[in-house]
């Protein structure tokens, strides 16, 4: 029973990524880029776009800046 227990609390789902403001959500992100979760990534990247930013404001302050 532990185990499943392990990854739901390990997983990126704890921490609901919609409800953070810009700011947060790309410390977030850089955060999960340097963590390598990918899924948290993808996610934060689609929520910035889905809010106004453009493809390269997501790409260089959200992405490249994580790297």
């Amino acid at each position: 029973m532990t185990d499943q227990a392990q990854p739901d609390q390990q997983g990126s789902d704890e921490i609901d990524l919609a409800a953070l403001d810009d700011a947060e959500l790309v410390k977030q992100m850089h955060d999960d880029l340097y963590d390598g979760l990918a899924d948290g990534s993808v996610e934060g990247t689609m929520i910035l776009l889905d809010r106004g930013w453009s493809p390269d404001r997501t790409l260089n302050d959200a992405l490249v800046a994580g790297m």
